[in-house]
């Protein structure tokens, strides 16, 4: 009977002990999961010993030989943390081919096989449970040291200056998820310390994180990152986002010190009531003084001082596909003056965004002192002047993805440009304020006959004092050099200009799908931008210089690879080409060796009989036309090349897009004469630094003399090509190989 009774209490215990797990609830405050994790420690009544158990996630799989658990004390009632020291393994393979490249482009490994010496877990599902049903209780061991591990871990994760927690971390905490997240610190030998996550919040759920550290601080880069092997890959409808965001209706008040104070309401649509606490991004400058229903319900919300992170906790009765509308109150310093110049901390961070690439409508009105010139994205509906202010009201009248705004000690001046669209520009420095406006007038003119119209009543332009340009749906933000130095930097500021003209089509009329295809923004941009120089301004030595120039920069960067750097990444990686190890490689990657991809292919369906380029101009104009308004992929891009040269072009995408690998050809020939009096040349290519599948088409010149020449069009693969050019009537003076810059390439001419 005794026994019963204890049984029956055990029972008893267990289900108030489950009951309370799953009474759990999101926190109330983000302030108190934040303790709660600095406070994290070892549970010592929660210490077990394991032989051989496995923990598979995804395309990693961690073995366990012989070691202990250390569990950590619950957060927020749940036994969601533990520490294991002993042996083990890591073993990773990454499941696409572009991210085991880019796995051996980091850490020079095709895939992970390291030994296990620590780690840190934290999950959300039953894995806990498992490792207690598989392990045996034991204690501490004085020899071991889990909270040292749980130091480092919070040294990685915690950002003490922002006092805050990386997002997959904090989402699981504040929202008391139960579900399949995993993150964990690996300590490797050979390889440092490594973090292997699942992270379902992610379109990409895959990811493995380098960990380093600097002089100021500890930080973690990703290494690969990808798609469930439960989601298809690229999926369009793996949609994240908890919230979207309808409207912007938003009453900013710019005061005479250029304090910003914001009246912000916000037309929300909850899409998943799984998450009460949402991120939101707001600029680190911008302080939050209240956030509401419209009913006047208050939310709370947490904002550190020093972070663009935004928590937002929603009431716990809303229904998916419900519309709310958000009161937000908030001021900062986003703004200062230098001089003549208003310089601008943040472009779009003045604005609460969520969710990846979202498209909304944006309602503005804006009260600035009246000693400033301002101008903004969307239609001007009405300008009044209040007193020393100047109230105006901005609509966009379709979706957007940014938004922007600019003011400063402007001059202003309107020009149009042979029949097209309006052009208005907003200047400081007027130096070479004629040649800006004749390459915005020309840029605009030349796109839209070979791309089409887009749909801006007006374009504006903007100085902006800083080294950079941004385009926003009828606005462009163009560097103050651009008006301080403009035509006398061999085109540089020419190219410039146009090259922010160009997102006006690419980027955003037609808009990128996901990171791995913003080359084609920003590569089309540029390459559009040597369109210009090479048509309009009727300067074909301009463009090749700026190709040149390219290649070179994308060749000198590979070779550091042979010293002690990491060569450039492919183009596909998009941001992640960017790191502390390759800074500098998102422009040289997605800009550079995205317009020579542009070019590539251009020659590839150039006529080389003819010269005419209808291909390719039917490529770019039809490919605009039909995309107007949409978000395209990489994939999209390749099935209309495909269809416009009625050819397979999978092998080159694979080798320009998603490879980093560049060619290096070693080109002879010779001449003999025959008895019949014809030249019969002979050719050879070795081919390096690539596969040996590696297959391009080059286009080589036979240069007569006197502007007389031919061209024709030769299959290179392998390690070594050899053929014969046609015979001919008369001895060539040259022959080139690689003209017209056909091929991104290293080009050495050696003797026969």
């Amino acid at each position: 009977m005794l026994i019963l009774k204890n049984y029956r209490a055990m029972l008893i215990i267990t289900f108030l002990l489950a009951t309370l797990c799953l009474n759990s609830k999101p926190y109330e405050k983000y302030e108190t999961m934040l303790s709660d994790f600095k406070n994290l420690s070892v549970d010592s009544s929660k210490v077990y010993s394991v032989t051989n158990f496995t923990i598979k996630k995804e395309d990693a799989e961690i073995i366990l030989k012989s070691g202990t658990f250390y569990f950590c004390k619950p957060i927020n009632g749940r036994c969601m943390a533990a520490v294991y020291i002993g042996d083990g393994n890591f073993n990773f393979t990454p499941r696409t081919k572009v991210e085991t490249r880019q796995l051996f482009r980091i850490l020079e490994k095709d895939s992970i096989r390291s030994q296990l010496k620590a780690m840190f877990i934290l999950f959300a599902d039953n894995i806990g449970d498992k490792i207690e049903k598989a392990g045996l209780k034991t204690s501490l061991s004085p020899q071991q040291k889990p909270e040292d591990i749980l130091k480092k871990l919070k040294e990685y994760e915690l950002d003490y200056k922002k006092n805050n927690i990386g997002s997959a971390i904090a989402q699981t905490l504040l929202n008391d998820k139960h579900n399949d997240v995993f993150y964990s610190m690996l300590q490797l030998e050979g390889t440092g310390d490594l973090f292997y996550q699942f992270n379902p919040y992610d379109k990409e759920e895959v990811q493995l994180l380098r960990g380093d550290w600097d002089a100021l601080d500890s930080y973690t880069e990703p290494v690969n990152q990808y798609q469930s092997k439960a989601v298809p890959q690229n999926n369009p409808n793996n949609n994240k986002d908890i919230i979207k965001i309808d409207k912007y209706k938003m009453n900013i008040t710019i005061e005479s010190d250029l304090e910003f104070k914001t009246n912000a309401t916000i037309d929300v649509t909850i899409l998943d009531t799984n998450f009460k606490w949402v991120p939101f991004y707001l600029d680190d400058k911008l302080f939050i003084n209240s956030i509401k229903l419209s009913d006047g319900t208050s939310l709370p919300f947490y904002k550190s001082e020093k972070s663009s992170d935004l928590w937002v906790k929603f009431p716990d009765n809303t229904k998916q596909n419900t519309p709310l509308t958000l009161l937000m109150d908030y001021h900062g310093d986003i703004l200062t003056r230098s001089g003549d110049y208003t310089f601008m901390n943040t472009s779009i961070g003045w604005y609460p965004s969520t969710g990846y690439k979202q498209m909304s409508q944006f309602d503005l009105t804006f009260t600035t002192p009246n000693n400033y010139k301002f101008t903004c994205v969307g239609d001007l509906l009405s300008t009044e002047k209040v007193n020393k202010t100047i109230v105006t009201h901005w609509v966009t009248p379709y979706i957007i993805r940014n938004a922007s705004f600019s003011i400063g000690s402007f001059d202003q001046k309107k020009f149009e440009s042979n029949g097209f669209q309006n052009l208005e520009i907003f200047y400081v420095s007027s130096k070479q304020l004629e040649s800006v406006m004749s390459d915005a007038a020309l840029s605009l003119e030349f796109y839209s006959k070979i791309f089409g119209p887009v749909p801006p009543k007006k374009i504006i332009i903007s100085e902006l004092p800083a080294y950079f340009g941004e385009a926003f749906p009828g606005l462009i933000h163009l560097s103050h050099l651009a008006f301080l130095v403009g035509s006398g930097a061999e085109g540089h500021y020419e190219q410039f200009c146009a090259h922010e003209m160009a997102h006006q089509w690419w980027g955003i009329n037609v808009d990128f799908e996901s990171y791995h295809d913003q080359w084609l923004s920003e590569g089309f941009a540029e390459y559009s931008s040597l369109l210009y120089l090479q048509a309009v301004m009727e300067d074909k030595g301009l463009f090749l210089d700026f190709l040149k120039d390219y290649k070179k920069d994308l060749t000198i960067a590979r070779k550091s690879f042979l010293g002690n750097g990491v060569r450039p990444g492919p183009i596909s990686l998009g941001y992640r080409n960017n790191s502390t190890k390759t800074k500098g490689d998102y422009d040289l990657v997605i800009y550079k060796k995205g317009a020579w991809v542009f070019q590539m292919l251009r020659n590839l369906m150039l006529d080389i009989n003819t010269m005419k380029e209808d291909k390719f101009l039917t490529l770019i104009k039809e490919f605009y036309k039909e995309n107007v308004g949409k978000t395209v992929s990489t994939a999209d891009f390749q099935k209309k090349a495909e269809d416009v040269m009625d050819e397979d072009l999978g092998w080159f995408f694979d080798q320009w897009v998603d490879d980093y690998k560049i060619p290096k050809y070693k080109f002879a020939y010779k001449t003999e004469k025959t008895e019949a009096g014809l030249y019969k040349v002979s050719c050879r290519v070795e081919q390096s630094e690539v596969p040996a599948d590696f297959k391009m088409d080059v286009i080589l010149k036979i240069d007569f003399g006197n502007n007389k020449s031919a061209r024709l069009r030769k299959h290179i693969t392998g390690e070594l090509t050899e053929f014969e050019l046609p015979l001919l009537d008369k001895k060539p003076k040259d022959i080139i190989f690689n003209d017209l810059e056909s091929v991104l390439c290293e080009v050495d001419n050696v003797g026969w």
